[in-house]
This record gives C-alpha cells, structure tokens and sequence, in this order.
C-alpha cells in the first residue's frame, strides 16, 4: 500500500479492493478501481508501455479517471488471448499480434 489516497473510493484503507461476496467468494466490480499508469500496467502483463497504448486504442484495456483500470484492463487482456488462441481474433488481430513478437 503507498499510502495514497485512492481517487474512486477516497480511502487510503480501500485502494483498488471490491467487496467479496461471502456466498461465492468472488470480488464484485462494484468498488472501481484507481488507477494504474501504463508503465506499470505494461510491467504488470509483460508489455511495452506503446502496447498498452495500443491496447486501449482497441478498447481491450480499460481507462479509469487517472490512468487505467487495473482489474478490468487485466481481464480484458486475458480475454483477448483467449480469443487469439481459440483463432476467433480474426486475421487482422493475430498479424497485429506476431508483428509486435
């Protein structure tokens, strides 16, 4: 913890934590998560800080007030691999994919 205060839920205690469901154990989206910068975010899924730029240009990851939604950027990234893998990407989506490897 940094010890800022997070821009969503104006608390220090709170800072990118939704409420877990105690009948599933799942966190809820319903807390909104501050943000992440993009160098950061890069490093958190193994990218360049232009792929993010990139990314969020396509709308697979996501941008909160400052920054990026940690949560929701991940799991739109983990969606679009999955779509890569399965093939159902398309073609422009895997060239985009090996030209940056």
């Amino acid at each position: 913890m940094t010890g800022r205060q997070c821009t969503a839920t104006k608390s220090k205690r709170n800072c990118g934590r939704g409420q877990r469901n105690s009948l599933t154990g799942r966190v809820s989206d319903s807390q909104p998560d501050c943000g992440i910068t993009a160098a950061a975010l890069a490093d958190l899924i193994g990218v360049s800080p232009r792929s993010i730029t990139d990314l969020a240009k396509r709308g697979i990851v996501v941008r909160a007030d400052r920054g990026f939604d940690r949560r929701k950027s991940v799991r739109g990234y983990c969606d679009h691999l999955r779509k890569l893998a399965t093939g159902r990407g398309g073609d422009a989506a895997i060239t985009t994919a090996t030209a940056a490897g």
